[in-house]
């Protein structure tokens, strides 16, 4: 399937917090989501989306060819509910894209700190988290940071692999850091992302991205991000 990146948009709160829900335990309240993107000017948040999926095509709803309605109100009710419940996903025009997952990323002074990553369950293992990492560091770039810091779960060995792939080793733990279940997080920062040597890597890695995951389209998603910011 055909996935790239874009900015996230108010329209698509409602998926994004469906994805949170299913991904983590502790939560934010989809509210936090708005604000983030109204009004904390430190804060980006990236989507991960189908280009090729609208979501009515996960709602179940259909819309009905004309010998198949009904003349009860009942019926009619129904259809009209549901229809709403389609048209509701983005600006009451046109059903929102699919979002595969989503990613945020706060930049203070000269480092960027990414605040969360996360892929719906029935679409991980397709090089999508992988993704919205290397669109992240990307977007770290373009606002002139110097490094890239994050917080992972002590257990979370998947997402240790990953973000050592791309640089970032431990340099310190947040004793009982998560609220669920009082986990340690592990803090793993990069180099400078300015570096010729990160430089190289980096490229080298987002070579290896695309050859190995064709169906990421890497021009779609970097003209997005860069008209989006603009």
């Amino acid at each position: 399937m055909p996935y790239a990146i874009r900015h996230m948009r108010l329209e698509d709160i409602p998926q994004v917090a469906e994805i949170e829900r299913e991904a983590f335990s502790t939560l934010w309240p989809p509210t936090a989501f708005k604000r983030e993107l109204q009004d904390n000017k430190l804060a980006s948040y990236l989507v991960v989306y189908d280009v090729s999926r609208r979501q009515e095509e996960e709602s179940g709803v259909i819309p009905p060819s004309p010998e198949n309605i009904s003349p009860s109100v009942s019926t009619l009710q129904r259809l009209v509910s549901g229809m709403k419940r389609v048209l509701n996903t983005n600006d009451g025009t046109a059903p929102a894209f699919y979002i595969a997952g989503f990613a945020g990323l706060w930049v203070v002074m000269d480092e960027a700190h990414v605040t969360t990553i996360a892929v719906r369950e029935s679409l991980r293992h397709q090089g999508l988290g992988e993704l919205l990492l290397i669109a992240l560091i990307d977007l770290a770039m373009q606002k002139q940071a110097q490094f890239v810091t994050l917080e992972v779960r002590a257990t979370n060995a998947i997402g240790q692999a990953l973000y050592q792939k791309f640089g970032f080793v431990r340099n310190g733990i947040r004793p009982g850091y998560y609220t669920d279940n009082h986990e340690d997080a592990i803090i793993m920062s990069t180099e400078r992302i300015t570096s010729a040597v990160y430089q190289q890597q980096f490229q080298h890695l987002k070579e290896a991205h695309f050859k190995r995951w064709p169906g990421n389209l890497r021009r779609h998603t970097e003209e997005s991000m860069v008209r989006e910011s603009s």
